[in-house]
């Protein structure tokens, strides 16, 4: 999912700056995020899970926002540079976007089967 949004984002914005770019794609991520934390707090508040669980979802969150933080960086560098400056820029940028995405699909994946609905 976040692969897609920041690869479409890159596509359109060149004429925003690279920074706007950037962040347009990681908030649009970060809408899937916020809705699945959303969700988990709501499955927290109405069934208590053991503090375990509550653990394994905060490192989840915590990962996700590194991955995307490390996305959103490549991708101001991606759009930023030229062939001559940054050739490994985009291949950066695309492994920056791929971990993303991989760390919000298993957020998603943990808060679920722990027995949220999202």
């Amino acid at each position: 999912m976040a692969v897609l949004l920041l690869s479409c984002v890159a596509l359109e914005g060149c004429a925003s700056g690279p920074q706007e770019a950037a962040y347009k794609a990681a908030g649009s991520a970060a809408i899937g995020a916020d809705h699945a934390m959303q969700v988990w707090g709501d499955y927290v508040r109405d069934f208590n899970p053991p503090l375990s669980e509550k653990l394994m979802v905060k490192q989840a969150y915590e990962n996700y926002q590194s991955a995307m933080f490390a996305s959103v960086s490549a991708m101001e560098v991606y759009l930023a540079a030229t062939d001559e400056t940054r050739p490994d820029a985009k291949t950066r940028a695309d492994a920056a976007a791929q971990a993303a995405s991989q760390t919000l699909a298993d957020l998603v994946s943990l808060i679920r089967g722990f027995g949220a609905k999202l």
